[in-house]
């Protein structure tokens, strides 16, 4: 008896909210589950993101549902409240970018939320990480924020110092100019974003790289650990030529306002779909097949014999929950494919 997997991404027609003319690489929700989380359908970077204990195994760090900044049921964020204290020689998880080449990025955004969860974010702390050093979002000093391009490093005064309260962050920074090119900007589930500071690097731009990048934390074989000691959600970076890497002040306002009404863009359904076939003497034999889901989302198993004429199989329509999901059958006897269709949830 052979066995086919096929897994089908649906293609989702939803109406994401527009992110404004800046160009937007990646973008976080964590509204999957699993030990890796993916980009949004809107982001130009198709790259999963490995979650990662300290020591660099692999995990599990969503949140509960209901746990990212919007609060509502299918909202997810990166949980890192593990780790063992914030910032410098913590032990703590992140989220890795494996190495990629990096394009040349004259002007780059980094925005996003995190919430402590019983101090005021600092020690070093890391939001965002380059392995080469050449980016890096950090909380320097208690209170502050910090960002680090080409290993020049420019930060706030202590004006992002709320416990246990989702903060919105952006930081942009045009390397094409040589005065006041880096603004920090604030906002919060009930405040709108505003610029805070405005700073001074002469850091030039980042040129193309092959490089890795953590979220969270610094990396496993990194010295000292620096782990963020809370929840982050809807990380993003801008970046591109000229100032195409710029978000402005009403985009990342509209961005924050999406994210607090939970108006998230879908992300790439990228699920695996696992198998495990059972015999017993004298029974027939019993195929389990699995895969992590998300909620808000329809999942169907689907079978055919020669590529064409797919046909659901009978109770395999289940609705995501954030977890695993699993559905058994007997196979028959014959060669069969077998697919995961994946659509928005009614």
């Amino acid at each position: 008896m052979r066995i086919l997997l096929a897994i089908l991404t649906s293609v989702l027609w939803m109406q994401a909210a527009a992110s404004g003319a800046a160009n937007l690489l990646f973008e976080l929700t964590f509204n999957d589950s699993g030990p890796v989380t993916r980009t949004t359908e809107r982001s130009q970077w198709d790259w999963p993101f490995e979650f990662q204990t300290q020591e660099g195994g692999a995990a599990d760090w969503h949140s509960a549902l209901g746990g990212g900044v919007s609060g509502l049921a299918k909202d997810r964020s990166f949980d890192n409240t593990a780790s063992t204290f914030m910032g410098s020689d913590g032990q703590g998880g992140r989220a890795v970018l494996q190495g990629i080449d990096w394009p040349r990025l004259d002007s780059v955004t980094f925005s996003g939320w995190f919430r402590t969860e019983s101090e005021v974010a600092g020690r070093f702390a890391r939001l965002i990480h380059r392995e080469d050093g050449k980016i890096t979002v950090y909380a320097y000093p208690d209170g502050g924020l910090s960002l680090g391009i080409n290993h020049q490093h420019s930060h706030t005064q202590p004006l992002y110092t709320e416990i246990n309260q989702w903060v919105f962050f952006a930081i942009g920074y045009d390397g094409t100019r040589s005065a006041d090119n880096l603004v920090f900007y604030k906002g919060s589930r009930t405040s709108p974003v505003a610029a805070v500071s405005t700073n001074t690097m002469a850091a030039g731009v980042l040129e193309s790289f092959y490089s890795v990048l953590s979220i969270g934390n610094s990396l496993s074989f990194s010295r000292p650990t620096q782990p963020m000691d809370g929840w982050l959600d809807n990380l993003r970076m801008h970046g591109g030529n000229g100032s195409s890497g710029l978000a402005t002040l009403a985009e990342l306002d509209a961005l924050r306002q999406a994210d607090v009404a939970g108006d998230a863009p879908p992300i790439r359904m990228r699920t695996g779909l696992e198998a495990r076939l059972s015999s017993a003497p004298g029974q027939p034999n019993q195929l389990t097949l699995q895969w992590w889901s998300v909620a808000g989302y329809r999942y169907q198993i689907e079978h055919c014999a020669n590529l064409t004429g797919w046909q659901g199989m009978p109770g395999a329509v289940l609705d995501g929950n954030g977890e695993r999901l699993s559905y058994q059958f007997h196979p028959p006897a014959a060669p069969a494919f077998y697919r995961l269709r994946i659509t928005p949830a009614p």
